[in-house]
């Protein structure tokens, strides 16, 4: 019968009884949360499910940057999401949060059309502007701050700050 070696058993006990003890934070920080369980199956563990929150101004971008507890760096997630489900512990993690900004937009002249997707959006996404002339209007351009940035129905702003579009309609 072969025996295990001292070291070897040790480790494997610690692994098994050790608790992980994980660090947890936002980037950048004070954006949101992330907070960490564990789903376990018979008392075994099962998976690990991350968690984040965002604070307000922030939209948390899907991704979580982490270390699984074989000490690897690992990355996952998807946009839309705020939860990544693993099938190992976590020594650490970071989720990615983006800053909101105001996207807003004006007709000109006022009563030539409406404007659709203004709102707070997520810096480095894009904003879909929609112009919709009313009767009798055509979209000639959008401007921002009197430079023409599109001539097409829709306008998609890439963002990175506060920002009003002007719809300029002619009859």
């Amino acid at each position: 019968m072969r025996s295990i070696p001292a070291f070897l058993a040790l480790l494997c006990i610690q692994l098994i009884t050790k608790p992980m003890y994980a660090q947890f934070t936002a980037n950048p920080a004070n954006s949101g949360t992330v907070s960490y369980s564990t789903v376990t199956s018979n008392g075994n563990f099962s998976s690990a499910i991350l968690r984040a929150t965002a604070n307000a101004g922030y939209a948390f971008s899907g991704v979580f940057n982490y270390v699984d507890q074989w000490g690897y760096q690992r990355s996952g997630g998807s946009y839309g999401s705020n939860t990544l489900t693993l099938n190992n512990r976590v020594q650490k993690a970071e989720g990615i949060f983006l800053k909101l900004y105001s996207i807003s937009a004006v007709s000109s002249p006022a009563d030539a059309g409406t404007i659709t997707g203004t709102g707070p959006n997520p810096e480095t996404k894009f904003a879909a502007l929609t112009a919709n002339p009313a009767p009798g209007y055509g979209l000639k351009n959008w401007t921002i701050g009197g430079t023409e940035v599109s001539t097409a129905i829709t306008y998609n702003h890439t963002v990175s700050k506060d920002t009003t579009v002007t719809a300029n309609f002619t009859k």
